[in-house]
């Protein structure tokens, strides 16, 4: 594996992390899933959501660790995996005003400061996920180990 390859490698086990375990400690709680005003359907939407995001992080960390052949392929799809998670969410943030859609629940998780906390998280997790993306798809120098 190149030094961009790992680099790349670690960049993208951060932001399954971010997409694949903070939603979950954060949205199974009053303030989501468990919200007294939210309706069977959409805790159950919230529910499949998280799960989803959740699985594809697992997979994306197994992809990028896991020992063998092929892995600069197993991180390309990895990273690739990240952005249809992490995109998942720029649509929704992109297209709210079309559905209704707020980043926060009244009595949910608040805004810090000015910034909302999904924003905030996801925005950096973002930048993460496509620098890593571009790392992985950048051949560079062999590492010897």
């Amino acid at each position: 594996m190149t030094l961009k390859e790992r680099i790349a490698a670690v960049l993208l086990t951060l932001a399954a992390i971010v997409y694949g375990v903070i939603p979950v400690m954060v949205d199974i709680s009053p303030t989501h899933i468990l919200h007294p005003a939210w309706s069977a359907h959409a805790r159950f939407h919230v529910m499949w959501q998280l799960s989803v995001n959740s699985m594809l992080a697992l997979l994306a960390v197994l992809l990028i660790w896991w020992p063998g052949a092929n892995q600069v392929l197993r991180l390309k799809v990895a990273s690739s995996l990240g952005c249809i998670a992490l995109g998942g969410f720029v649509v929704a943030a992109l297209t709210r005003h079309l559905y209704g859609g707020e980043f926060s629940e009244p009595g949910g998780v608040p805004p810090v400061g000015w910034i909302d906390a999904n924003v905030l998280v996801f925005t950096p997790t973002i930048a993460l996920q496509l620098l890593g993306l571009v790392l992985a798809l950048w051949p560079g120098q062999a590492v010897t180990r």
